[in-house]
């Protein structure tokens, strides 16, 4: 096992779970849970300082969208995906609409 800070081997399933809670041992916060509005908030956020011609951010960005959808068991073909994507390209000016989903959904389906 390897230690650095807060950063470690993970033994649990929820990976952000036990990243939170190391952090908050480390730094001494009290409450830093993220739920899934504001994870899905940070994706937002995210997305709207990357350009779309950007690759790695572009990996970026579908790695944060993945990993909400594991953690939260959102399916790709359910209408709150749908909608948190609809809202993430909107607010981030893709105008390739479907080739942004598909994309975006590659690693769920």
């Amino acid at each position: 096992m390897i230690e650095h800070g807060f950063i470690k081997e993970f033994q649990t399933e929820n990976l952000l779970r036990e990243f939170i809670y190391n952090r908050r041992k480390l730094y001494g916060i009290e409450e830093v849970d993220m739920i899934k509005e504001e994870f899905l908030n940070y994706i937002i956020d995210f997305a709207m300082d990357t350009d779309w011609e950007d690759l790695k951010r572009r990996e970026q960005l579908r790695a944060l969208f993945t990993s909400w959808c594991f953690i939260y068991g959102i399916d790709a073909d359910t209408k709150e995906c749908d909608d948190a994507l609809g809202v993430i390209c909107f607010r981030a000016s893709f105008e390739m609409i479907e080739e942004f989903e598909k994309y975006m959904i590659e690693l769920i389906v």
